[in-house]
């Protein structure tokens, strides 16, 4: 379970911050320019990462009781986090401004 929440937070960051971005600036690196602002920032990613923890620990717990249902379990913490970081694609631009090339 951890495994997957790791991955799903990784695809999240990758896609808010992807390697080879199409920036076109002054100032690309070797791998291409670096996004900003939005589900790039650094607040975005870090609430990311709490929204995975928190939504694992509930799923821990919930296993201490449900452990006929784990495979359940398993699935709705995958597809919680799912959920949540879409949420969080389009909310964070409100919170963290907009997604902009850098």
């Amino acid at each position: 379970m951890a495994g997957a929440g790791l991955l799903i937070c990784g695809v999240y960051a990758l896609h808010a911050s992807p390697l080879f971005p199409d920036c076109d600036t002054p100032y690309d690196t070797f791998l291409g320019g670096t996004y900003e602002g939005g589900a790039a920032a650094g607040g975005s990613l870090r609430t990311a990462a709490l929204i995975g923890i928190a939504l694992w620990a509930a799923a821990s717990i919930s296993t201490r009781w449900l452990r006929r249902w784990l495979p359940l379990v398993v699935v709705g913490f995958i597809l919680a986090y799912i959920a949540a970081l879409i949420v969080l694609w389009n909310v964070s631009p409100m919170i963290w401004g907009p997604r902009v090339c850098v």
